[in-house]
């Protein structure tokens, strides 16, 4: 590795960057090569030891540039990835500048400043890396954290960097979006604006590592394999194991036990894994880690970002949104539109692929609302709040329609007027609006822990992107799913908001997984988006949203109880918000299992203090029953609204 210059407190010099000496012609270069190019012509990057209050420093690389004109403002990414995408040394500059800076937003001329967190790549020396580290400085003042760094960082660079106009935007995707977040918890008066981007909110509750108790098992394994090794301190990029195949669910399967695949891949070198092993229960150690407890309604312009379809952060958007939108007074909008994780920062010039984001799995969306986004609301806002002042009208709420496929501005999330209609499950596989009249009605399954039910047809090791569009129809036809659908749609049907499950149940064991999912069953050969494979297709079973409840937590992420066997026991929990219209003849469909595997880790169906402990033989087969009477009815409860077209988004 070259030497790195570091600048000291209070002293600062430019490092140049000279351009290419005898740069092709642009014709001769892939667009990554002429990002690259036009970034080292364009920039300078200059490396800084940043001092906290506590005299620690944190490593900070700045990307200004070279024509400063006038004064510029910045925007600040904070990250335990390695900033300046581990492109140590002054004379490396990346493709992306601190992650955010792209076109148009380096042409228009930014500083980028990127930061490494504590404990992490040339931040090492600032003490050990603590994964969400708990929030302090409210309740004490002379504390540090994440909100007192970012403070101090915005601090030095405002009397370090010189030509700046004194305006900080903060801005943050996943793990970043915590950090960007922790930025408003006590927010520095240069913070003009923010950018929150499906940001972790509480780890354990419905994020990254746990849902209702179970846990995220493809992307907690993966992300914390390949990411958050601690090696990552000292030889500045990951050293994740190879598990030497693609195939999860058998890789998984095979091993037998987390034990043994935790072995096999060494997961205690992760800080992180040891704290899920340890501390199995939502107790104080996870609670100190939540960070929208902290959050209050904010007086900083804010877009807290989205999408419909991102499996690791849709629960911390929506939790972000709701504590820093407060009453609903404060200058926070919500944007939410059909992506997975991150997939509203990509499009043709930045990600090299030629349809961004129009297509999703099997569903294409005929335009690229990325690139639409960034150009038509993103930079905008950015601008507005940071260099012009030149407003933009942003709604409350700018979500996009799944099913009906379009933008609406709405007033307020979840919108006003939604009326919930409930959803009981009958017999003979049906799904109606009527309560149950069946006395003794039941359905049931055997729940075979050697044969779980995949969350897609051909899990891989990745964080599980896909299984949201996927066609459900592959998990309909097996005998440990239970599927309940209405009759055809007589008119268009809209869902916004929270979806409510409220099942009776029993089971032959003393612990069990209840999954439900929320489908959108297309009518038979007139699917025009799903296009896999020529020809006409049956049914296309389109997932809206779904969901896990570990049974045991029913009742307290803290507390588990054990089923008594045989037991009528009432399980309930809420998934997620979701804006998605029913089409007339389009049927609803609701499918009930007891394994999503391996989304979600297996339970033993035996009662445990912590699963993740759980040895081969402690794994059985057990028969679940969902119960359907009129005294037992088992339920989802959908928010349904109805709006007008003046509510689309032009």
């Amino acid at each position: 590795m070259s030497a790195i210059q570091m600048i000291s407190f209070g002293i600062i010099s430019a490092i140049s960057i000279q351009a290419l000496a005898q740069a092709p012609s642009p014709t001769q270069l892939s667009p990554k090569e002429s990002r690259l190019a036009w970034n080292q012509s364009n920039y300078t990057k200059t490396e800084a030891m940043v001092p906290m209050r506590d005299g620690k420093k944190l490593y900070t690389v700045i990307y200004s540039p070279k024509d400063r004109s006038k004064p510029l403002p910045f925007i600040l990414a904070r990250t335990p990835y390695g900033s300046s995408g581990q492109l140590y040394g002054s004379d490396k500059l990346p493709e992306n500048l601190g992650f955010f800076g792209r076109e148009p937003l380096t042409k228009e001329g930014f500083i980028f400043v990127q930061q490494d967190v504590r404990g992490r790549y040339h931040s090492s020396d600032a003490g050990s890396f603590v994964e969400m580290r708990p929030i302090r400085s409210d309740r004490d003042s002379k504390a540090v954290d994440e909100v007192t760094d970012c403070w101090d960082t915005v601090q030095w660079v405002l009397e370090h960097v010189p030509e700046n106009n004194g305006s900080v935007g903060l801005m943050g995707l996943s793990y970043l979006g915590f950090y960007a977040a922790c930025g408003l918890v006590n927010p520095h008066p240069a913070v003009k604006v923010a950018i929150v981007q499906a940001p972790m909110m509480d780890a354990v509750q419905g994020d990254d590592f746990r849902h209702n108790g179970a846990l995220h098992l493809v992307h907690a394994f993966t992300w914390l394999n390949n990411y958050m090794r601690s090696d990552t301190k000292t030889t500045g990029k990951s050293e994740g194991v190879d598990p030497g195949s693609s195939d999860a669910y058998h890789w998984f399967l095979q091993l037998g036990t987390l034990t043994n695949a935790a072995n096999i891949a060494k997961m205690d070198g992760t800080t992180s894994w040891r704290d899920l092993r340890t501390h199995p229960h939502y107790d104080s150690f996870w609670e100190a880690k939540g960070l929208a407890k902290h959050l209050r309604e904010t007086k900083v312009p804010t877009i807290v970002l989205g999408g419909w379809f991102d499996s690791e952060d849709l629960f911390g958007t929506f939790r972000a949104f709701k504590a820093l939108n407060g009453t609903g007074n404060s200058p926070v909008h919500l944007v939410m539109g059909p992506w997975t994780h991150g997939g509203w920062m990509l499009d043709e010039f930045n990600s090299g692929v030629v349809d961004g984001d129009r297509r999703l799995g099997s569903i294409n969306f005929g335009e690229n609302l990325a690139a639409r986004f960034q150009k038509e609301t993103l930079f905008p806002f950015l601008l507005e709040h940071l260099k012009t002042g030149t407003p933009v009208a942003l709604p409350k709420a700018m979500m996009f329609e799944t099913g009906a496929n379009q933008w609406r501005s709405i007033g307020e999330w979840p919108p006003k007027g939604a009326q919930t209609r409930s959803f009981y499950v009958q017999s003979r596989g049906t799904l109606r609006v009527e309560t149950p009249q069946d006395s003794n009605g039941q359905d049931d399954f055997v729940s075979d822990p050697s044969h779980p039910v995949p969350h897609y047809p051909d899990p891989l090791f990745e964080y599980g992107e896909d299984y949201p569009v996927a066609n459900q129809w592959f998990a309909s036809t097996r005998p440990d799913v239970l599927v309940y659908k209405t009759s055809p749609l007589v008119e268009n049907e809209t869902l916004a908001g929270a979806i409510q499950v409220d099942l009776w149940v029993s089971t032959t064991g003393t612990d069990a997984d209840w999954v439900v999912k929320v489908i959108d069953v297309w009518p038979d050969g007139t699917n025009p988006m799903y296009e896999r494979k020529p020809g006409r297709m049956e049914a296309f079973q389109q997932l809206v949203r779904g969901d896990i409840l570990r049974g045991k937590y029913r009742n307290s992420l803290e507390k588990p109880e054990a089923f008594e066997p045989g037991k009528p026991t009432r399980v309930t929990f809420k998934m997620p918000d979701a804006f998605h219209t029913f089409k007339k003849g389009h049927r609803i469909m609701v499918q009930i299992q007891s394994s999503w595997f391996p989304l979600f880790d297996r339970n033993p169906q035996v009662f445990m203090d912590n699963i993740m402990e759980a040895k081969v033989e402690d794994f059985r087969k057990a028969t679940h029953t969902v119960f359907r009477t009129q005294k037992l009815p088992s339920r989802v409860v959908l928010p349904m609204h109805r709006f007008g077209d003046k509510e689309v988004s032009p």
